[in-house]
């Protein structure tokens, strides 16, 4: 074929008159004009699962061209082949498959066995190993459906370490976070196995308490609070502090309050109304003297004698 779209000569049969690109061939190839394949020079095109080849003739202007159903390749290229390859290749197949699908089933394995790792430390606190704000707040809401479908008390503590900013700046960060892994370890320790002990933050914590009234979560608190002002913490060895002053002991003031169905005003109580009572009493804790235990909005805390950190 000539740029023209001149067909001269066609292998396969004789040409009385020119005829044009593309008329002249099988298929339906209009879409490629004579000028665009010229440019080309050479090349290979797919339409309609057929094949142009095409090559320039160089120093002419002729454009040599063949054209190969895709059946006729592919039959080509198996006939090509030796009986005992085809054989092999009959035999590996299904041998490859199976691998393939195995390596992707623990690949598979692999990446939900680590998603289900990641959803785990976005829960918990790196630290102390306790439920995190985040896990918290799913806790909560799991139990206010609880308390509101089986009508059960739903208690929550507030906590927090007395003068913690005292310990890092005397003892050191580190230090301190030795305090925060003892005082976790205690919680786990002194609370029930339904209790849900977490750290929000820094030196405040939190326990969700389900099916425990507001008397027997002030009790619980109270048993706590003893036990964490029996605590003992070594300072951490890179601490600036002479031997005689290693020992680091503690005291935590905590807020009590309950969930009983609905606020003052009819609202279905939510974490955050009873997070507020509880801060708002664990503040009194602290205005009273710190290193106690308060339940009740009216009633003042008896004064409990203050463990020095």
């Amino acid at each position: 074929m000539n740029a023209h779209g001149d067909v001269l000569a066609i292998s396969d049969e004789p040409v009385r008159k020119v005829q044009k690109w593309p008329d002249a061939v099988p298929g339906n190839w209009k879409d490629f004009a004579p000028a665009d394949l010229f440019a080309c020079g050479s090349g290979m095109v797919k339409h309609d699962g057929d094949y142009l080849l095409f090559h320039r003739a160089p120093q002419s202007p002729w454009l040599l061209m063949d054209l190969v159903p895709a059946r006729k390749l592919y039959a080509s290229m198996f006939a090509s082949m030796s009986r005992p390859l085809l054989m092999m290749i009959w035999v590996l197949l299904p041998l490859l498959l199976w691998i393939t699908l195995k390596v992707v089933t623990q690949l598979f394995d692999h990446y939900i066995a680590h998603g289900d790792k990641l959803q785990e430390i976005a829960r918990q606190d790196p630290l102390t190993g306790l439920a995190n704000r985040r896990r918290m707040r799913e806790l909560a809401q799991s139990e206010f459906e609880r308390q509101k479908r089986d009508g059960q008390p739903l208690a929550l503590v507030m906590i927090d370490i007395d003068f913690f900013k005292k310990v890092n700046d005397h003892w050191g960060h580190a230090s301190g976070d030795k305090v925060l892994v003892e005082l976790a370890r205690t919680m786990r320790a002194n609370l029930r196995n339904v209790d849900q002990p977490a750290r929000l933050g820094g030196e405040e914590f939190a326990v969700l308490m389900p099916n425990t009234s507001l008397a027997e979560a002030a009790q619980s608190a109270e048993r706590l609070r003893r036990a964490i002002a029996a605590c003992v913490v070594e300072a951490d060895p890179e601490a600036c502090v002479e031997p005689a002053d290693s020992i680091i002991r503690f005291t935590i003031s905590v807020g009590v309050a309950e969930a009983r169905g609905e606020a003052a005003d009819g609202v279905p109580m939510t974490l955050d109304g009873l997070a507020a009572i509880a801060d708002r009493r664990l503040y009194d804790a602290k205005t009273q003297g710190r290193n106690r235990v308060v339940s009740d909005d009216n009633a003042h805390a008896a004064a409990v004698p203050q463990v020095q950190a």
